[in-house]
């Protein structure tokens, strides 16, 4: 920690002195470098929540296959998909990466889909941050929200792009734990109705789980 500490010392006063226009050695002295209790405040924010990032997040580690069921129009017979989820802990156990590989059948033709996407709880804004990326979308899928512990859901709220209809759109997201082997991702969308209508379903579970029932 001290030596974390003194490396983030002699960054700052480096820094301080590169970016200070050049007035001489004795302008350059006077520039103050952060003082050790904001250099720790630094390093505090930057450690991942024990509580609301590694113990809600690890759960959703590992290798998942998953189905999904997809509206295209609210009312309608879903499409459907299928595919495999790949999640792990990166970054000092600060976010939780996936990396999505999988086809959707829209009318009878399947498309390839493969998708990445990072969460992790934001220590500053006190609230869990996402971003999603595919190959349906040039755009990202950008979520801010809360973990409900009693209910074991993390419920996301943002703007995107809906692939769909090429619509920017509100999103409520909610990734919900079943149990150890199964959790689900349902995405909500609200158009210019002003009416909420499910877009998305996802059902992820461990590979030989069914088959062990």
């Amino acid at each position: 920690m001290k030596k974390f500490t003194a490396v983030l010392f002699a960054f700052a006063v480096l820094t301080s002195i590169i970016t200070t226009p050049s007035f001489g050695a004795e302008t350059a002295a006077k520039v103050e470098a952060p003082g050790e209790a904001a250099l720790r405040e630094i390093v505090a924010r930057g450690n991942p929540s024990e509580e609301n990032n590694i113990n809600v997040l690890v759960p959703f580690s590992g290798q998942w296959e998953y189905t999904a069921s997809i509206w295209t129009e609210p009312g309608t017979e879903p499409q459907k998909a299928f595919g495999k989820t790949t999640n792990q802990m990166i970054l000092g156990d600060r976010f939780l990466s996936s990396t999505a590989m999988g086809a959707l059948n829209i009318s009878g033709h399947e498309t390839l889909v493969n998708g990445q996407g990072l969460i992790g709880y934001d220590n500053a804004k006190k609230s869990f941050s996402s971003v999603w990326t595919d190959t349906l979308s040039t755009g990202m899928v950008i979520g801010n929200g809360k973990y409900n512990e009693k209910e074991k859901t993390i419920t996301e709220t943002g703007r995107f792009t809906n692939p769909i209809n090429g619509a920017e759109e509100q999103f409520r997201s909610e990734i919900r734990v079943v149990d150890a082997d199964n959790y689900e991702r349902t995405v909500y969308t609200t158009g210019k109705s002003g009416k909420e209508a499910k877009l998305m379903e996802f059902k992820y579970t461990k590979p030989g789980f069914a088959k062990a029932e």
